[in-house]
């Protein structure tokens, strides 16, 4: 029997092996770890969305000083439960930390910003909501922020 492959069976293969290889899924944020860090931060984004907050921090505040957490959306959802709770200075940690993780995610600048801009650093909270914009963030959110800051000078 003789093997032609096409294009198509070709990328079929390698996506196939990619696959096997990477070991999907897998916890890509926490080395070595029981702990799946991904499926934390979709509880607790699920629990943040229907106001539960306290059952965000409650969820997440175990695993907060695991070295191995290296999930920026695990740190992000926790600031989210803080902030939500107006507790800004949690907020701003672990938002700082989300960020330290991924400077790239529009949604972590942008929650960034916000939790700097209510402890009244406005200069910087200005600066990464331009950021966040920049990154693709939902212009309308940013533009109020900037409304609400330019009152506060």
């Amino acid at each position: 029997m003789q093997w032609k492959f096409n294009t198509i069976s070709t990328v079929i293969l390698v996506t196939g092996l990619f696959f096997i290889i990477a070991g999907v899924p897998q916890n890509v944020y926490a080395d070595n770890s029981d702990v799946d860090y991904n499926a934390l931060s979709w509880k607790a984004e699920n629990l943040n969305a229907q106001q539960k907050h306290q059952q965000v921090i409650d969820l997440l505040n175990p695993y907060v000083e695991d070295k191995k957490n290296k999930s920026a959306y695990f740190f992000n959802e926790l600031g989210t439960a803080y902030f939500n709770k107006q507790d800004n200075l949690n907020a701003n940690k672990y938002f700082s930390i989300a960020h330290q993780l991924n400077k790239n995610d529009p949604k972590i600048i942008y929650n960034l910003a916000s939790s700097i801009a209510l402890l009244k650093n406005f200069e910087e909270a200005l600066k990464l909501f331009n950021l966040a914009e920049s990154k693709g963030f939902d212009k309308r959110l940013i533009n109020e922020w900037r409304v609400w800051l330019e009152e506060k000078k």
